[in-house]
């Protein structure tokens, strides 16, 4: 079955995405699920007919994590370093780093990319979810327009590149 596209950007990066409330367990009776964009990270109910969604729900994050290696720096209210991003979403991403940022602090974040990518993504606000050892997960929480669309493009570049991935996004 072909997945669906998003209909705001006509892209065919889409995750299917969690029920929330009754409603949407009730309309998935009729096949109707929700799937959130990767690239521009609308959400959006499709049709898909036949098809029935096991609950799996080990990773309950909304965005394919893309594995990078991307050099950033940051700078926190009580933090300062740099370190690499190990993974990157439109809404997140890891970062590996000596220095140690505290859980929940809000930090501004440079990524610095490569390979055909001369410029710098800058995000205005992330905050630290979780920490593991010298692992820091962070959730980004402002970002400009221009700045979310050049991610977008840069992640899609990435999915193209991976076809492994492309079979996990509708799954």
């Amino acid at each position: 079955m072909k997945s669906p596209s998003c209909p705001s950007c006509n892209k065919d990066f889409v995750r299917r995405s969690q029920r929330q409330g009754h409603a949407e367990v009730v309309v998935s009776l009729f096949y109707l699920y929700p799937f959130r964009c990767q690239l521009c990270t609308h959400r959006f109910f499709a049709m898909q007919w036949g098809r029935r969604y096991r609950r799996y729900t080990p990773d309950r994050r909304e965005y394919l994590r893309i594995p990078v290696r991307v050099h950033a720096t940051f700078l926190g209210e009580e933090s300062r370093g740099e370190g690499t991003t190990t993974n990157l979403s439109m809404r997140g991403c890891a970062l590996a780093t000596d220095t140690r940022p505290t859980q929940g602090e809000v930090l501004r974040l440079k990524l610095n990319m490569q390979n055909g990518h001369p410029e710098t993504i800058e995000v205005e606000a992330a905050v630290v979810r979780n920490v593991l050892g010298r692992q820091y997960g962070l959730e980004f929480l402002r970002l400009h327009s221009q700045e979310k669309e050049r991610l977008g493009k840069i992640i899609e570049q990435h999915l193209h590149s991976r076809p492994m991935y492309q079979a996990r996004l509708v799954s």
